[in-house]
């Protein structure tokens, strides 16, 4: 009887840590980071439209000989802009700081995929 009770209660552990995890990571949102190559508004709706960023390979393994990649990302009225400052952290921005040749980080969520948080990198003065 011991034995028995023992084990229902470690397959409840097993299955409630399970589903624990798995909602963990649904709620991680998929990020981007890159250049921008371009900013194009929806024709019919000023609010919404893309953004095309290169995506850079990563720096070690099989990634590193990769090309860089174009992704064209969605965004909407309720995506939201900051400005990264050394000093400050996020500072507000709008989509008209999205500009090409930016440095930016794009937090991607929901389905069909669209720009969450886009966050516009500081870049060193020339």
């Amino acid at each position: 009887m011991n034995l028995l009770r023992m084990s229902v209660m470690f397959a409840l552990v097993f299955v409630l840590s399970t589903d624990a995890n798995a909602a963990k990571q649904k709620k991680k949102a998929a990020g981007v980071q890159g250049v921008v190559v371009s900013v194009e508004a929806d024709k019919d709706n000023k609010d919404s439209g893309t953004i095309k960023v290169k995506v850079m390979a990563g720096k070690k393994g099989a990634d590193a000989a990769a090309a860089p990649e174009e992704k064209t990302i969605k965004y909407t009225k309720d995506t939201k802009y900051w400005k990264a400052d050394g000093k400050k952290g996020e500072v507000a921005a709008v989509l008209s700081d999205v500009v090409k040749d930016a440095r930016v980080t794009i937090v991607v969520a929901g389905d069909p995929p669209v720009a969450d948080k886009v966050t516009i990198m500081g870049g060193k003065k020339k």
